[in-house]
């Protein structure tokens, strides 16, 4: 029992020695740092009482502030005395040696010295800095510097400040020399190493600007998830990438090791659907699917099939319509089941449609356009080719389109149309020159959206050494309710054919013409037009020797009909990045014309997306003309080519037949191509302008007197690069272009220069 008193009375005492209140707290070993700051940390403050498992939080947190190398705590008689040793302060942090641009610049330095808290003014904390060495020297083996060196000298003056100097001695990169894929059937491996940005040198010259041997981390990795692509993508569900060693050899080079294991094709076993198909057969959802059991699983064809049958719910409006895909397991081998879930949503309906940006064109001429109208059934197809029909028009440098579903009615949607207006016209008095009339003073009214109806016109006076021309020109592309074109004007014309590098003559015509067009569908037109000329002819004495039918003719009557089709889906007017244009044109005299001649012009261009940067571009045009009724072809309405819109490097007017004096005698039948690639400059070089473009280009073609005098010795042919600008005046292109297929006695132009062309 006394033994349980005096346990009892240590108890109680114990209880009461450990429960005193704290009267002081005493904070020492303090000189760049605040006693207000460590305050601040503490777990506890005066008038608290003491204990044992205060004491060790006080000590914790106040050392995970990494403000202290060390902290002491003692309690004794109501006073807390906290001892601390602190860390430096960092004086500065310098990074030397290093090559700016190389793998590090200045922004990146600030950044990663503020990252690990090691910036001047900051509190040194060496688990930090090696941190940032480590951090450090894995960006650079990242980039294949696998020499790199990190020489570190730190020094702590009598203030406790430390002074950091980080020496990087980068030394070469570590190339690659070699780099191999093994275990690979299916593809050849220079097939899947070219899935790779980085590999083995290219041929030397390539390789200086590619530095495809240079290592870098993150272009690996990127090339092992293109590999694993490229098989999961053709149903080889079971592929593994086994091994990816980077070796560095003795010789300081880099060895890589791929070995993959393609496992086994997978085919589609079932394809099960679920959903609501609308009034769709299952046969007829398969049947757009364009996949069935037994197909190997391809990815590709199983993304292309969902969007025909998604097509078909966006043409019914089901605007938001969407389908999932799975991939069931099957009991049969190598095989898996598809489960193609469906879900409609709601049919959707056009609320508004809302135009901005149009400060001069009215708001019909582009709702004209539209195939889609408010209160309607949305759809997607016919909004993209509204927009494409837009931009064709060449009112605007821009067209963007933003749909909107609306919160309070999510059956409906706004349609916002954005559009930035191009430069369509111009009052001019001035100057200007050009390959074909050289210079001239002209003046005039230009202008393809006059008072933003969508109607051309055309008034110009112009003045030249080559050419005196007053024209007149209106085109209306909305005439009446069905949408035909209605076109006329007037022209009186003088050419001294002398000053464009031909024969010598002067040609006077004067005439007019009335148009009219039919529209067959939503991108075809056919369009018919009637020119009456009189044409007033004075040869020189080589051309009177030449041509002396034509020149003695007086004044004749040149009353002709045209019949064009017109077919135009390009995606834009001065850019296009994809789509046909193609026209057929035949021209013939009437028979109360004085001369007898008729011409066939075909133009083709098509334009083919490579990627989301660039373009590759054909064209082709083919040229014929003939007289009939016992006339020949009038000099004068012969082709003639060389120059900046025909074959490029070669100069204007100067390729085909010449007469004895060496002057161009133009020809009955031409044809010109193009293959060109082009790219936005912004993609090359890092600039905000979106409006320039570079290309490749190669020309070819020729230009004959006649079918039957057709020689393959008169093609000619060029390879070269473009610049082109859409300019406020319009657009420019600047070509330089060098000859690859050429005679000795051809007229080589290198550089040309082209206003109002597009690419």
């Amino acid at each position: 029992m006394k033994f349980l008193a005096s346990f009892a009375f240590l108890f109680l005492f114990s209880l009461y020695s450990h429960s005193e209140t704290i009267s002081e707290i005493k904070i020492t070993g303090l000189n760049n740092i605040s006693r207000g700051t460590v305050l601040n940390y503490l777990p506890a403050e005066v008038g608290d009482e003491f204990s044992l498992e205060l004491e060790s939080k006080i000590k914790n947190s106040l050392l995970k502030t990494n403000l202290f190398k060390d902290v002491k705590v003692n309690f004794s008689k109501g006073i807390f005395d906290i001892q601390t040793i602190e860390n430096p302060t960092v004086k500065y942090f310098d990074f030397l040696g290093y090559k700016e641009d190389l793998i590090l610049n200045s922004d990146q330095i600030i950044e990663i010295k503020k990252n690990f808290n090691l910036s001047a003014g900051s509190i040194y904390n060496e688990s930090s800095l090696n941190k940032l060495l480590m951090q450090l020297k894995k960006l650079y083996l990242e980039n294949g510097f696998y020499n790199v060196k990190l020489d570190l000298n730190k020094s702590i003056d009598e203030k406790n400040l430390v002074g950091i100097e980080l020496r990087i001695e980068e030394n070469e990169p570590s190339l690659i020399s070699k780099m191999i894929i093994k275990g690979n059937k299916l593809f050849e491996s220079d097939e899947l190493l070219d899935l790779f940005s980085i590999g083995e040198p290219d041929f030397f010259l390539i390789n200086y600007f590619t530095e495809k041997d240079r290592f870098n981390l993150l272009e690996f990795k990127s090339g092992l998830e293109k590999l694993k692509s490229k098989y999961f993508e053709l149903g080889y569900i079971d592929f593994k990438i086994i091994k990816q060693e980077v070796i560095l050899k003795k010789d300081t080079s880099l060895f890589i090791n791929i070995e993959i294991d393609e496992g086994e094709v997978y085919k589609i076993g079932k394809i099960i659907l679920e959903g609501d198909f609308l009034n769709l057969t299952h046969e007829k959802i398969i049947n757009y699917l364009g996949i069935k059991s037994g197909d190997n699983l391809i990815r590709k064809n199983i993304l292309n099939g969902s969007d025909k049958v998604l097509s078909l719910f966006h043409e019914k409006g089901y605007a938001y319509a969407g389908m999932q895909t799975q991939v069931v397991p099957s009991n049969i081998k190598n095989t898996v089941d598809l489960k193609i879930i469906f879900d409609k949503d709601k049919q959707i309906y056009v609320n508004r449609i809302l135009i901005k940006g149009n400060n001069k064109t009215q708001d019909d001429v582009i709702r004209r356009e539209f195939k889609i109208a408010e209160s309607g059934i949305f759809n997607k197809q016919h909004l993209d080719e509204s927009i494409k029909k837009i931009k064709r028009l060449g009112y605007f440098s821009d067209v963007k389109d933003d749909i909107k579903r609306l919160k309070d009615n999510d059956d409906k949607v706004d349609i916002e149309i954005d559009v930035t207006e191009a430069k369509t016209g111009e009052v001019s008095v001035g100057l200007s020159h050009s390959n074909a009339a050289g210079a001239a003073v002209n003046a005039g009214i230009k202008q393809k959206n006059i008072l933003g109806t969508g109607n051309t016109l055309n008034f110009a006076f112009s003045n030249s050494s080559a050419v005196e021309e007053l024209s007149f020109f209106f085109s209306t592309p909305y005439f009446n309710s069905e949408k035909t074109t209605l076109s006329y004007g007037f022209f009186d014309k003088t050419l001294d054919a002398k000053n464009i590098d031909a024969s010598s003559y002067l040609l006077s015509e004067t005439g007019y013409v009335l148009g009219y067009g039919i529209n067959i569908d939503e991108n075809s037109k056919l369009y018919s037009e009637l020119r009456s000329s009189f044409v007033d002819i004075s040869c020189g004495s080589a051309l009177q020797v030449y041509e002396a039918s034509d020149c003695s003719e007086n004044s004749p009557l040149d009353l002709n009909l045209s019949i064009s089709l017109d077919t135009n889906t390009l995606n834009d007017f001065f850019y296009p990045t994809e789509g046909v244009n193609q026209t057929l044109k035949f021209t013939t005299s009437l028979p109360v014309s004085d001369i007898y001649y008729y011409k066939f012009l075909g133009n083709f261009r098509t334009y083919t997306p490579v990627n989301e940067d660039y373009t590759f571009k054909f064209s082709s045009r083919l040229n014929y003309a003939s007289g009939y009724g016992g006339d020949t072809l009038p000099f004068y309405k012969r082709f003639y080519e060389g120059g900046s819109s025909s074959v490029r490097g070669f100069n204007f007017n100067s390729l085909g037949p010449k007469y004895s004096n060496n002057k161009p005698k133009g020809g009955e039948i031409s044809f010109i191509s193009t293959t060109a690639i082009s790219t936005p400059f912004n993609t090359l070089f890092n600039t905000k302008n979106e409006n320039m473009f570079l290309g490749a280009f190669i020309d070819a073609g020729f230009l004959s007197d006649k079918v039957s005098t057709f020689d393959t010795n008169d093609i000619r042919a060029s390879a070269g690069l473009q610049f082109s600008w859409i300019t406020p005046i319009g657009p420019i292109s600047l070509h330089y272009a060098s000859p690859v297929l050429k005679k000795t006695d051809d007229e080589i132009e290198n550089l040309s220069f082209q206003l109002g062309a597009n690419f």
